[in-house]
C-alpha cells in the first residue's frame, strides 16, 4: 500500500474522519506500517511508550502480565488503536500487547501523535471519548469483579 491508498484506510476510520486530505497524507507519510505473524509481541509492559499503533488488519489482546500467568485485559481488531495511553500520559506502557491475527499496523511516532491530537479537535474529542470508554469499562468490569458477579 502506498501513502495514498494509507491516507484513504485512515479516512474511512472513524478516529481519524475529522482529518483533511493533505493532514491524512502527511500522517501516512511520517507514519510506517509493519506486519506482525500470529503470536509476535507488539510491546511489552514497561517499555518506553514512544509511538500508538493503529490497526490497519488483524487483531491484538492486551495482557496484564504482572502475575504468574497472563490475564486477558482487552481484544482490538481493525480500525481500533493501541498504545495511546502511555503516550498521552508520557508513561511506560502499562500493559503487554500479543497478535491473535495476522496484523499490518500503522506506527505513529508519540511526538507526531501528540501533535496531532493537540491541532485538531474532531480526534481529540475522538480521543478522549475513547478513553473515557475504557474507563467506564474498566471500572463496570472491578464493581463486577468485587460484588462476585
Amino acid at each position: 500500500m502506498d501513502v495514498i491508498e494509507h491516507a484513504r484506510t485512515l479516512k474511512a476510520m472513524p478516529m481519524f474522519a475529522s482529518l483533511d486530505e493533505s493532514q491524512l497524507k502527511l500522517l501516512a507519510f511520517t507514519s510506517e506500517v509493519f506486519d506482525y505473524a500470529v503470536g509476535e509481541y507488539l510491546f511489552n509492559r514497561d517499555e518506553l511508550s514512544d509511538a500508538v499503533y493503529v490497526i490497519m488488519r488483524g487483531r491484538l489482546e492486551i495482557l496484564d502480565d504482572r502475575g504468574s500467568a497472563p490475564v486477558l485485559i482487552a481484544e482490538k481488531t481493525e480500525g481500533e488503536m493501541v498504545g495511546e495511553m502511555g503516550v498521552l500520559r508520557a508513561e511506560r506502557r502499562s500493559a503487554t500487547v500479543r497478535v491473535t491475527g495476522e496484523a499490518e499496523l500503522l506506527r505513529i511516532p508519540g511526538d507526531r501523535y501528540l501533535d496531532l491530537v493537540s491541532r485538531n479537535p474532531g480526534l481529540a474529542l475522538y480521543v478522549l471519548r475513547d478513553l473515557s470508554d475504557k474507563l467506564a469499562s474498566t471500572s463496570l468490569d472491578l464493581a463486577l469483579a468485587r460484588s462476585g458477579g
